[in-house]
């Protein structure tokens, strides 16, 4: 990792190593498996027990193998294949994101991470532990399915399938994932352990859906952009309503990057809104971010130099501008779109530069 991404970076990543190690510890050296949710539920649950209220199933849980059954009697009519059994059936459709009584775990616990991460980035997320023995694998019928789905094979699946619908709460452990790591998470797992959507979702469903949210995504890059536009235009919004429109702005570029989190440009936009927005210490997190998915970005290097400037950090900001004018950058022609002149920037944020770095921004002479 080169010094240029050392602070925002090696902090989350040192939070993300002692993730792993928790995760790591609470296994032991037992067989366990393990689930990602990106919020804290209620309870660990199938979806139709989760999203249906609790009295709706019996205390025999015969609605509950109502419910199996029905499933299982129209996944037959869509699906003419006699050679899976109803469980395979039943872990087919689960897999589509159909309705099941099936819970699905994985027994790999960086793609437990991954789920706990891929959502809800404004809710702390969960990584819940299980560990197998022969009475929990006969309570709730732990079972792997066969691998002919790329998605089972990649994201290691195995289910359970719980009589009443529910694990127990003693039963398992639960790791709590911060929202404001999530990111960070599933830049690494996808950096240090090729784990990401692309490589778990690898199918023709995948491609559908990763199309289906770049399209959510940009619908909210044009609100957000509308709602800046409002921001830059109008130098007389009230404050209340200033802070109102940051929120909204930086809420729009979030929700997208969770249809998009892996999306450089995605970034490095944001990033350029915590600038607009005096968020200097935000802005060097996202400009980070964007560095780590793309070293040689030539306008994360520049922006998160300029972020850093505001915050005095003299050393890494002239580390990023001078690496942004190996890259071509015209560092003198981006800083005087937003500053007037050194002066200007030193008046207006109460400090003084380093000869070195006013060099930086001088153009050169013709």
């Amino acid at each position: 990792m080169n010094p240029q991404t050392q602070s925002a970076t090696e902090d989350a990543f040192g939070k993300f190593i002692e993730l792993i190690r928790e995760i790591v510890e609470i296994s032991g050296n037992r067989n366990c498996i393990y689930r990602g949710e990106s919020a804290h539920y209620d309870k660990v649950a199938s979806d139709p027990y989760r999203s249906s209220p609790p009295s709706e199933f019996d205390s025999e849980n015969s609605d509950l193998e109502r419910f199996k059954n029905e499933t299982l009697k129209n996944v037959r009519n869509h699906i003419h294949d006699n050679e899976k059994d109803d469980f395979e059936h039943l872990a087919v459709t689960q897999h589509y994101g159909g309705q099941t009584n099936l819970i699905d775990f994985t027994t790999d616990y960086k793609i437990a991470l991954f789920f706990a991460c891929n959502g809800s980035h404004d809710k702390d997320g969960r990584v819940i532990v299980l560990s197998r023995t022969e009475e929990i694998d006969r309570k709730y019928r732990v079972k792997q399915p066969l691998n002919y789905l790329n998605r089972v094979k990649e994201q290691k699946s195995i289910f359970t399938q719980p009589y009443n619908g529910i694990i127990d709460q003693d039963d398992f452990i639960t790791v709590n994932i911060p929202a404001n790591l999530k990111q960070w998470i599933l830049i690494f797992l996808r950096f240090f352990h090729d784990i990401s959507t692309q490589s778990l979702f690898n199918d023709i469903h995948g491609y559908i859906q990763d199309n289906d949210n770049s399209r959510k995504a940009s619908l909210l890059l044009d609100e957000a952009e509308r709602q800046l536009r409002r921001y830059l235009d109008d130098n007389n919004l009230p404050a209340e309503e200033k802070q109102d429109t940051e929120r909204k702005v930086i809420g729009a570029y979030t929700e997208a990057l969770q249809y998009s989190p892996y999306n450089v440009n995605l970034y490095v936009e944001q990033g350029k809104c915590h600038l607009y927005f005096d968020q200097f210490d935000c802005a060097v997190e996202t400009f980070s971010k964007a560095i780590l998915l793309q070293s040689n970005h030539v306008d994360a290097s520049v922006y998160r130099g300029f972020a850093l400037l505001h915050l005095q950090d003299w050393e890494h900001a002239k580390l990023d501008l001078k690496a942004a004018k190996d890259m071509g950058a015209d560092i003198p022609n981006l800083f005087y779109q937003d500053s007037q002149s050194i002066s200007d920037f030193e008046q207006k944020y109460n400090v003084k530069l380093p000869a070195d770095i006013v060099v930086l921004l001088t153009p050169s002479e013709p």
